[in-house]
């Protein structure tokens, strides 16, 4: 493939903010909602909130949950039922700017039950009359590229699923990238973001809809954000390492908000669904073995091992680890109260449609429970 598309207004920094503000404007809206996790961030007189004009009526809801289940999608339209918004100011996480994403895929749905909810997602009916509603999405991890892509997810604990909401309608139309925001994110989260971005680009660049300028943003990304996560010197109060990595992740984003992710992430969701692993961690555990299984059909290897500084695809696994190792993750599934006798089921539970089929190379259940089988 040999197109690129992405809608989004990317502004960056604090001169960045001062040209949204006057973009902003003259924006045709009376009811902003904002989804954030943190309500005080919105206080008065506060640089985000001074951002949107002054005249419109806004309605704030805090989110603080991780990976947003379809009871919180469900909470969450009921409470802003009545209230009709022409736009939408998501401030946090993935999980923020996913769920923000869900309200408006669902804004013109009739549903009041789990099971109503469950059947607009899974069949897709949300896009039926989707209204394009503009949305600024301002991250506060470094890490989920969500801001810049056109799905999110939705968790279904209750039958062990993860889904994904799809359109084009669903870019944001802005989004502004403040470093700052992401200073006291901890350690852990610090380090499962980055490795997320690492994932996003590496399987944007050999992923089945690959194109030339997703992999080009895709390496940038992977040398900007190794380089950071591995410097002798990094500092969670780094402003200089916390700008690098928001920008390694936004390129990471653009990277796959062409070509989706692969077999990693399919192979994520049952790991962070029955064990609760960090969704960075659990897609960055399978990436060494999962280039080694795909070497032989991806574009221009060479280039990608020269992002990754190895001459070897071997090597790669050693990198990851040692990062693991520098910040004290561990990095074996067992770690994770895994046993080897669960490793069938999570292999039958690996196979997410868009994800493991845009994997280059076809997978089997037998393949993935020997990959899961090395990192036990």
């Amino acid at each position: 493939m040999a197109k690129f598309y992405n809608p989004v207004k990317l502004y960056f920094e604090n001169s960045g903010m001062v040209q949204l503000k006057e973009d902003l404007k003259d924006i045709n809206a009376e009811n902003i909602l904002i989804i954030t996790w943190n309500k005080a961030l919105f206080a008065t007189d506060s640089i985000l909130l001074n951002l949107l004009p002054p005249q419109v009526y806004k309605k704030i809801i805090a989110f603080d949950q991780s990976n947003p289940d379809m009871e919180d999608i469900l909470a969450m339209s009921e409470e802003i039922k009545d209230f009709s918004f022409d736009f939408i100011l998501a401030v946090g996480g993935g999980s923020v700017i996913d769920i923000s994403k869900s309200l408006v895929a669902l804004k013109h749905q009739e549903f009041e039950t789990i099971e109503q909810l469950r059947d607009i997602i899974v069949n897709g009916k949300y896009e039926i009359g989707l209204e394009e509603i503009p949305m600024l999405a301002i991250p506060t991890t470094s890490g989920t590229g969500s801001e810049v892509t056109p799905w999110g997810t939705i968790w279904d604990r209750e039958f062990n699923k993860k889904y994904s909401i799809s359109s084009s309608k669903l870019f944001p139309a802005y989004a502004l990238i403040l470093p700052e925001l992401t200073m006291k994110l901890p350690l852990r989260s610090t380090i499962s973001t980055g490795l997320d971005a690492l994932c996003h680009a590496t399987e944007a660049y050999w992923s089945m809809h690959s194109n030339p300028i997703s992999r080009s943003y895709s390496l940038q990304a992977i040398a900007m954000i190794l380089q950071q996560l591995e410097r002798n010197d990094f500092a969670l109060d780094n402003y200089e390492i916390r700008k690098q990595l928001a920008m390694g992740s936004v390129l990471a984003g653009l990277s796959f908000s062409n070509t989706r992710t692969t077999a990693c992430h399919s192979i994520s969701y049952p790991l962070t669904l029955h064990y609760n692993i960090d969704h960075g961690i659990a897609v960055s555990m399978t990436l060494g073995k999962m280039f080694e299984h795909n070497q032989q059909r991806i574009i221009d290897l060479p280039s990608l091992l020269s992002a990754f500084q190895v001459e070897d695809v071997k090597d790669v696994e050693k990198r990851i680890i040692e990062i693991y190792k520098k910040y004290d993750i561990p990095f074996r599934l067992m770690d994770y109260q895994v046993k080897r006798s669960d490793l069938s089921i999570i292999a039958s539970q690996s196979f997410t449609k868009g994800r493991m089929d845009n994997n280059p190379v076809d997978l089997t259940e037998h393949d993935i429970e020997q990959l899961l089988n090395s990192i036990i």
